[in-house]
């Protein structure tokens, strides 16, 4: 920290403190709220919350480079580590799963934009700005694009498709990053897209999910009517194999919408404090 930070620091710190043992109103300077530094870090729960966004998508990295060099399943590799059978049969099943790339790729574009946003809160310059602005970004691009990709289908016709959104949704990415970079772009209108993008996101998910739960329980119920017509006519054990297949089928698939609607939900809540603008809270906390 330099001179003059310091000074700037120290000034705003006892200007703020005096306000607040006078009851009065908070104030930005320089566009920022002021808070409480630790370690010369001038937002330290927000640079360790983001630092700590950053461990969990390392680990899914690491773990899927794991099992693919030594070739083992991830579901084995992860049954030390978590509890419930359930749970480990669910992670077993997903070897062969026509996301796993791209899901590698959002945890990749994830460790990108929260290693910038723990640099930008541990010392906001102009460049470290840009930098976290741009990331953040690719983000929620990249969420976008998942969500596109969840809804199309694995099929052959559609991998051009997929290729033309990807090059179409990029490319615009990039086109916005490149006028970003030369500060032509106000932050602003920056956030204007940006919840324009979580907003687009959001709606597909949903889309996802009630398309999955309603879909889905009407074909578990013409499921259940053929098996029902092969039982009059076979013999009862292969009816009842039907019916446990289409049942154990219907419970991931539900199981799956309930967990991307929590996590919705979260994201929602999370996206909150980016949007509404509040003190930090004890110096610390926004």
């Amino acid at each position: 920290m330099s001179y003059e930070d310091l000074c700037n620091y120290g000034c705003i710190e006892v200007i703020t403190q005096r306000r607040l043992s006078n009851h009065l109103q908070v104030y930005k300077y320089q566009g920022h709220w002021p808070f409480i530094r630790y370690f010369g870090l001038e937002e330290p729960a927000s640079s360790m919350f983001s630092l700590m966004n950053v461990i969990p998508h390392m680990l899914y990295i690491f773990g899927r480079v794991r099992a693919a060099v030594i070739g083992e399943s991830v579901g084995s590799w992860s049954s030390s580590i978590i509890n419930g059978d359930k749970i480990i049969s669910k992670i077993r099943g997903i070897g062969h799963y026509h996301m796993n790339p791209w899901i590698i790729f959002y945890a990749t574009t994830s460790c990108i934009a929260f290693t910038c946003s723990t640099i930008y809160h541990a010392k906001k310059t102009a460049d470290h700005t840009k930098y976290d602005l741009i990331s953040a970004l690719l983000f929620i691009t990249t969420g976008l694009f998942i969500a596109i990709r969840r809804i199309i289908l694995p099929t052959h016709c559609s991998q051009v498709v997929i290729v033309s959104i990807f090059i179409i949704i990029y490319g615009l990415f990039s086109w916005r990053a490149y006028h970003m970079i030369h500060g032509w772009i106000s932050f602003s209108s920056h956030m204007s897209l940006s919840i324009t993008i979580v907003a687009i996101t959001t709606v597909l998910w949903l889309y996802w999910i009630i398309k999955s739960i309603f879909f889905n329980m009407k074909s578990h119920q013409q499921q259940h009517r053929s098996s029902s017509n092969i039982s009059s006519s076979s013999s009862c054990s292969s009816s009842d194999v039907i019916k446990g297949n289409a049942s154990h089928q219907q419970s991931h698939i539900r199981f799956s919408s309930y967990i991307c609607l929590t996590c919705q939900l979260w994201f929602i809540a999370a996206a909150a404090f980016e949007i509404f603008d509040f003190p930090p809270l004890y110096g610390v906390l926004d």
